[in-house]
């Protein structure tokens, strides 16, 4: 946030910012309860309002995605995460779709593709969820085996059909960066700036502090190691998918910083919850000690 802000500059992304952090937290808030699942309204809007902000939206969209395909292929299917989802899609790419700058994009790029696809997967597990109470174990083997057999041969063919007639174009060269050398991405301004080179180790030391460096890691570990949900798998997954892309290209630096900061404090939290703990059972002996002695 900082190298995007200070001597006198201001941007796009110091705004995005402030937006990506309110699309996660209502999105994780969307997925606590059985009931909450309304605070993913919360999370389009603030998603709109990324859209309008900087280009990076594909990132929240993606991020969002990658999390409820891993919920759902992980057989944690809940009504709850349907429609958190459904919503969230729906209404964010309706607002999305009204940016004049993008336009119909969220349905014509490669990029932004992927979401679409886990949308139509929600729709499948809402139907697997179903039947699975209606038929037999054996039945719904069956079933389930030619639904997802039929789902994946008719993915591929309408991503085939649809690329090759040109509905959806491919990769734009600032993603391809981000997964081939960045001078070789056929765009020569994409290959020539600076800030879309990939990044030096001693940057993170420089805009993070040494104890985010030292910590994030272990939080991030921490977040899928001990008491696993689906908030905690989503800032594990952000950390480390912000952290390949932040390599890649030293723009995206900054996407790092809010996970970075939250896995940290898991890290540094649990140290000083285990150092709380330490002290209260010490305390507790000598207390036992004392009374034993004086009885």
């Amino acid at each position: 946030h900082i190298m995007r802000s200070v001597a006198g500059g201001f941007d796009n992304e110091s705004v995005a910012v402030t937006a990506i952090v309110c699309v996660f937290f209502f999105w994780i808030r969307s997925l606590r309860t059985e009931n909450s699942w309304p605070f993913s309204v919360a999370a389009a809007i603030a998603y709109g309002y990324m859209v309008a902000a900087w280009g990076g939206y594909t990132f929240v969209l993606n991020m969002v995605g990658v999390h409820a395909a891993v919920l759902f292929l992980s057989g944690n299917f809940t009504w709850n995460l349907y429609a958190a989802y459904s919503v969230f899609y729906v209404v964010g790419t309706t607002l999305a779709v009204h940016v004049p700058v993008v336009g119909w994009t969220p349905f014509r790029s490669m990029e932004q593709i992927g979401p679409l696809f886990v949308l139509g997967a929600a729709q499948l597990a809402a139907v697997l969820f179903r039947q699975k109470r209606k038929l037999s174990e054996r039945e719904y083997s069956r079933f389930r085996k030619r639904v997802v057999l039929c789902s994946v041969i008719g993915g591929f063919v309408s991503l085939v059909v649809l690329d090759a007639t040109g509905v959806v174009g491919g990769l734009s060269a600032r993603v391809r960066s981000l997964f081939v050398p960045h001078t070789h991405t056929g765009n020569p301004l994409v290959d020539s700036v600076a800030e879309h080179q990939a990044t030096q180790g001693d940057v993170y030391l420089k805009y993070f502090d040494f104890l985010v460096v030292a910590f994030a890691p272990a939080g991030a570990v921490a977040c899928v190691a001990n008491n696993r949900s689906p908030a905690r798998v989503f800032v594990a997954a952000y950390f480390l998918i912000a952290g390949y892309f932040s390599a890649k290209m030293v723009r995206l630096v900054l996407l790092l910083g809010p996970a970075s900061a939250i896995c940290a404090g898991i890290a540094i939290g649990g140290v000083v919850d285990w150092i709380a703990d330490e002290a209260n059972t010490f305390a507790e002996v000598a207390n036992g000690g004392v009374k034993k002695t004086t009885a």
